[in-house]
């Protein structure tokens, strides 16, 4: 197992969605793969185990969305995608005055136990979440990476 770190970062800027995130240099990386702006996973290390991951999809908000009702609606759309789910923890806070909704979870993969946590930035059109995945018992070689990942993200309004 490996976790990058700050410095073995590059910044990524997506071409079409506008936004953009730091992620660790030797991370394999995914583009606008089946309606998926990015993912990136880390090296297979060895290759049974659950990779290391971080995937960015952009929603379009509508006139009426509210903070709220996008945080039950993707803790409705969890329980429904992820086998054996559990709630562990929900914040919301704001970054940069951007509303953001965070979500730690658990649940059980092909590969075994996976933790992840997930940021909902609402921006001013789209709704972006960063989810971010480990085998659990990987979680705490990897929690400063995510979050460098996570609180570098820049909007497309942020991006020059």
């Amino acid at each position: 197992m490996h976790a990058a770190k700050a410095e073995e970062m590059v910044q990524y800027k997506h071409p079409r969605a506008g936004f953009s995130v730091p992620v660790p240099r030797e991370w394999e990386r995914a583009v606008d793969t089946a309606e998926v702006p990015l993912i990136v996973a880390a090296p297979p290390d060895p290759p049974w185990r659950f990779r290391a991951n971080l995937i960015v999809t952009v929603d379009q908000l509508g006139p009426e969305v509210t903070v709220a009702a996008r945080h039950a609606a993707n803790i409705e759309g969890l329980h429904r995608a992820l086998t054996r789910f559990r709630l562990l923890d929900q914040e919301e806070s704001r970054l940069r005055g951007c509303p953001l909704l965070r979500t730690l979870g658990h649940h059980a993969a092909e590969a075994g136990a996976v933790t992840f946590e997930q940021w909902i930035y609402i921006g001013e059109e789209h709704c972006f979440a960063l989810t971010a995945s480990v085998g659990t018992l990987e979680y705490p070689a990897y929690r400063e990476i995510f979050a460098a990942m996570v609180y570098e993200f820049r909007l497309p309004q942020e991006v020059s």
